[in-house]
């Protein structure tokens, strides 16, 4: 069965009793579980970091005239 993604400690706990019960032994368990504990929280990392990229912006527009160059 699928282990619970998630990083707490809850999660992580659910995670070793589920492994220890399908017969992984216990430090096998535990190093699974934290795995899947780290793969979830650079995911939860990944969302939050991620930037907005505003495509339909009013300030997207190029200005009318540049000083510089009025030909522009």
């Amino acid at each position: 069965m699928p282990l619970i993604q998630g990083s707490s400690e809850k999660n992580i706990h659910e995670n070793i009793k589920k492994l220890i019960g399908e017969g992984y032994k216990r430090k096998q368990a535990v190093a699974i579980a934290y795995s899947e504990a780290e793969k979830a929280k650079s995911k939860e990392d990944q969302e939050q970091s991620k930037p907005y990229n505003y495509k339909n912006s009013c300030m997207s527009a190029p200005p009318k005239e540049t000083q510089q160059f009025p030909y522009l």
